[in-house]
């Protein structure tokens, strides 16, 4: 593989003689482009303006650990070949082929830890509903600037008990919008949705998505209106018993 070669979709593989350039900054030419920001807090991800065209794109750069591990080079080709089959007007220009894999594939971890569905950190093979979980980690992410259940670093085995609301983290999401992102990213798969399908129709028609709660949400959250009927129930049932009381 050639030492500094990066692909049409932006991903590059800088091992061989050198490893990659230091934290990349503003300004700074790589391979053919000029480095507007970086879009990740490792700098291995970076937004760039190519320079002959001046067209914007998003370098990727292999971890310099690649240099001496024949498997982190051989994940990183992966990625690199999973970008080069998704060549169509029909996928965003930029993304993360990290975890690109066959639906229904053997289990495996491979793939950005935050954005791994909970099941398959538990041996369970890829499937729609764990695709759509990295994509509602992502639309979580872009909405609120944090991850669902906070960051996962590598080889931790987290623990998934209820996901942060995103209303809570940003104010100004409606509450059509917070239903999808729980649903999405729902820690049990049968509380997620079960295919694309269900996902696009609720971001298509927002006046028809149900609420979404957790199965240990607090009654007090799930239905607030139902507790005080509760309580002034039980209040009233109080007040009579002790009217009687005194007779």
């Amino acid at each position: 593989m050639a030492q500094n070669s990066t692909h049409s979709n932006g991903l590059t593989c800088p091992w061989g003689t050198t490893a990659r350039p230091p934290p990349l900054q503003v300004g700074q030419e790589w391979v053919g482009h000029t480095l507007l920001h970086a879009l990740d807090p490792d700098a291995r991800v970076g937004l760039a303006r190519r320079l002959h065209d001046g067209t914007k794109r998003a370098l990727k750069f292999a971890p310099n650990d690649a240099r001496h591990d024949e498997r982190l080079r051989a994940l990183f080709s992966s990625e690199i070949a999973q970008a080069a089959r998704l060549q169509s007007p029909l996928f965003p220009a930029v993304l993360d082929f990290g975890s690109v894999a066959p639906l229904f594939a053997p289990p495996s971890r491979a793939g950005t830890p935050s954005y791994i569905a909970p099941e398959r950190f538990k041996s369970a093979p890829h499937s729609e509903r764990t695709e759509i979980y990295g994509i509602g980690v992502t639309l979580f992410e872009a909405a609120t600037r944090a991850y669902s259940y906070g960051e996962i670093e590598r080889l931790q085995n987290p623990r998934f008990t209820s996901s942060r609301r995103p209303g809570k983290l940003n104010s100004a999401l409606p509450d059509w919008l917070e239903a999808v992102l729980l649903r999405s990213v729902a820690a049990e798969p049968t509380e997620r949705y079960q295919n694309y399908s269900q996902l696009t129709f609720d971001l298509e028609h927002p006046d028809k998505v149900e609420p979404f709660f957790a199965p240990n949400t607090p009654l007090l959250e799930r239905n607030p209106l139902l507790v005080w009927k509760i309580l002034a129930a039980i209040l009233a049932a109080l007040n009579l018993l002790q009217f009687f009381l005194r007779k």
